[in-house]
């Protein structure tokens, strides 16, 4: 079953195609070799749902948005891939203000060899 996100006092909506937005601006991030669906598998898998799953989940708090992005990214360069990500999502957002979860999923060798 399917309920409508209902509006609650004090907290932000997320605008419709916030998520695309921010999917975008994250692979635009250099360093970035791809996103995963935000929510562990499980979640996903016990969703009945004909919808697209989110690569990027938003969700609205009571002091602005909670962001989570999952990444794919070159070893050597990780947690600086990781940083400039939560800097590319908040600069999308601001001056919103936002919680910004980045969470490594995979780490690769990068091609120079």
């Amino acid at each position: 079953m399917t309920e409508a996100l209902v509006p609650q006092p004090g907290r932000t909506q997320v605008p419709a195609g916030l998520a695309a937005q921010l999917q975008e601006a994250v692979l635009a991030v250099d360093g970035v070799s791809a996103t995963y669906p935000a929510r562990p598998l499980r979640q996903v898998m016990a969703a009945v749902t004909k919808e697209p799953v989110p690569h990027i989940d938003v969700v609205p708090s009571d002091d602005g948005l909670r962001v989570t992005a999952r990444i794919g990214v070159a070893a050597e360069h990780g947690p600086d891939v990781a940083r400039s990500v939560a800097g590319a999502i908040r600069s999308h957002l601001a001056p919103q203000p936002v919680q910004v979860h980045v969470v490594i999923v995979t780490m690769a060798p990068s091609g120079n060899g």
